[in-house]
């Protein structure tokens, strides 16, 4: 191989090292309801709703990550599992075994009817209506 050979091939590489740096960084925004998009930096930051929540409670929805109450600063990619309500609103959820999620018996995305004891939480960085120590889910 000559010169011109290698030279090509570095310039590929870095290409290639620069489209994935590009790609990692790049900011994606989901459209919305009505079908456009806004920045994350000009959406407001949601309040955690400020509900006196406890007793046992039984609350059907859907395995998902919990929505952070700042979305202004950056976002990391772990998952806080709880459980987004048929209501729209989320609750965090505790007493569930790991090996549950490990195994695949629960999973984000999977419709679940929740039964637990209830609390609010304080200083959540999380968007929730409370807690739930689970007793049973189906």
């Amino acid at each position: 191989m000559n010169k011109t050979q290698y030279l090509s091939i570095i310039v590929v590489v870095l290409a290639i090292i620069g489209g994935a740096i590009f790609y990692r960084t790049a900011i994606v925004t989901a459209p919305g309801d009505d079908g456009t998009t806004s920045s994350p930096k000009a959406s407001p930051t949601p309040t955690p709703t400020p509900t006196v929540f406890s007793g046992t409670v039984t609350i059907a929805g859907t395995i998902d990550c919990l929505p952070k109450i700042d979305t202004g600063k950056p976002q990391t990619e772990e998952c806080a599992i709880g459980l987004r309500a048929t209501n729209g609103k989320y609750y965090a959820l505790t007493g569930i075994d790991t090996n549950d999620f490990v195994s695949g018996k629960i999973s984000t995305g999977m419709s679940v009817t929740i039964t637990g004891e209830a609390s609010t939480v304080k200083n959540s960085i999380y968007n929730i209506v409370g807690s739930i120590n689970v007793t049973k889910y189906k």
